[in-house]
């Protein structure tokens, strides 16, 4: 047996009273509805209080707020500075959709924090760094993404191979250095022994083509 239940709906008045003065459930639920506004002025309005949610006590509702922000295609100094704050969150969601959304937006006042992550953070953001990077500016983060191929995660490694390969097939001047760096990180570790990694490696030197 089987149930419909209504769809929930809540309006853009009620996500930002929700965001301020809800229960931790609510107010995650209201960022995530705030980042499917469509009217220009709520965007606008909606991005005060969801920069404001990245500092929120809860990790549910900062991780949501972040990829909200990701949505709303407004790189203002406070969302950035937002977004680039959390990558140093505690939570692995909260720092990833930072990261995320940082990318999304090519949000160029962002590239020197997420190169930092990249090469210091915890793997998990590493991984996610090395894809972000490169959407943000992909010449100025061809060499940054180059060395993370020596990553001791294999799976920072494989994120790495794509974004190089990514990178190299639109500029064919770096693919000399993008298909020796590939053929060599392919067979050390910890890509030798990462079935993943070497898979990855291969789709992007394939992307070069």
């Amino acid at each position: 047996m089987s149930f419909l239940f209504p769809a929930s709906t809540i309006t853009f008045e009620a996500a930002l009273r929700d965001l301020a003065r809800g229960s931790p459930k609510a107010r995650a639920q209201a960022a995530r509805a705030l980042g499917g506004v469509d009217d220009p002025e709520e965007r606008r309005r909606a991005l005060d209080p969801l920069v404001r949610a990245l500092d929120d006590d809860k990790a549910e509702v900062r991780d949501a707020a972040a990829t909200s922000l990701g949505t709303l295609e407004s790189v203002d100094e406070p969302v950035v500075r937002g977004l680039v704050k959390r990558l140093g969150d505690g939570d692995m969601a909260v720092r990833q959709h930072a990261a995320i959304a940082l990318g999304t937006l090519r949000a160029e006042a962002g590239f020197e924090a997420l190169a930092d992550a990249l090469k210091s953070g915890p793997a998990d953001l590493r991984f996610q760094a090395a894809t972000s990077l490169a959407e943000v500016d992909p010449a100025r983060a061809f060499d940054h993404v180059l060395a993370a191929l020596a990553d001791r995660d294999a799976q920072v490694v494989g994120a790495a191979a794509l974004s190089v390969g990514a990178i190299a097939a639109n500029d064919a001047s770096l693919a000399p250095r993008a298909l020796e760096a590939l053929g060599a990180a392919i067979g050390a570790a910890p890509a030798a022994g990462d079935s993943g990694a070497r898979f990855d490696i291969g789709y992007g030197c394939a992307e070069m083509d």
